[in-house]
């Protein structure tokens, strides 16, 4: 019986322990929501204040970016010419371009297993400041042994705040068509391009951003990107290599 007792006493015990843990976390969770809303009636007092603090750090952000951009706009026109002599000597190198994209794993990602009947085709790929409005064009050069469309070349302009603004329309050749190169497990790369104004298309804006952010680095030092797909052994890597070269 009186070990009854005592157990019953230690039961008791745990319950109103639980009881009381139950009440601290109450506790706290209200201490914590009293601080939080403490805190936002606080800075209602200074709300003018902190409001017009806040603009001005936009301001100096805002300031911060486009100076940034003019920067990298005012290297990128000195590196142009250079970047211009190197590209005559990728010229001379059969399937380099196709070869970089299909190296690199971040390019890759882009295009179908058929889009690689293209990439054999093509023959020079640039990212250049246009000179107008801080614009940048990326553009790719095609030969005219390309069996899929006539372009000689495709291009996508980027405002200076890296805004997609407009890029070429495919003109296919006849029999052929974007049909050719999508697949079921992924849509082409040159979907981009096909369509009405890139500024009514957000899906569209979308791709050549994704695109854009990882091509730059790419197009500025290809070799790395080569480099990087001779020390990997993707499946996918070696066939869209073997591909491009069995085209050519």
């Amino acid at each position: 019986e009186i070990l009854l007792i005592m157990g019953k006493r230690e039961a008791e015990g745990a319950i109103q322990g639980t009881k009381g843990n139950k009440k601290a976390k109450q506790s706290d969770e209200l201490d914590s929501k009293t601080i939080v809303s403490g805190v936002l009636d606080a800075l209602e007092d200074h709300q003018d204040a902190v409001s017009k603090l806040r603009e001005g750090i936009d301001e100096i952000a805002d300031a911060e970016t486009k100076e940034a951009r003019m920067i990298a706009n005012k290297y990128r026109q000195k590196k142009t010419l250079l970047l211009k002599k190197q590209g005559a000597f990728i010229e001379k190198v059969p399937n380099f371009w196709a070869a970089v994209l299909a190296a690199n794993a971040a390019t890759e990602q882009f295009f179908s297993e058929k889009d690689w009947s293209v990439m054999s085709h093509c023959s020079g790929m640039s990212l250049k400041a246009s000179g107008i409005d801080g614009d940048t064009v990326f553009t790719m050069e095609f030969k005219p042994s390309n069996p899929f469309f006539k372009n000689a070349e495709i291009n996508i302009t980027i405002s200076e705040n890296d805004t997609p603004l407009a890029c070429s329309n495919i003109d296919f050749k006849d029999g052929r068509g974007i049909a050719d190169l999508n697949t079921e497990d992924q849509d082409s790369f040159f979907n981009i391009f096909i369509g009405g104004p890139l500024e009514d298309d957000e899906e569209r804006q979308n791709a050549v951003m994704m695109l854009m952010s990882q091509l730059e680095q790419t197009l500025e030092d290809p070799f790395m990107s080569l480099e990087m797909g001779g020390e990997r052994t993707s499946r996918n890597y070696k066939t869209h290599i073997g591909t491009v070269i069995q085209l050519n």
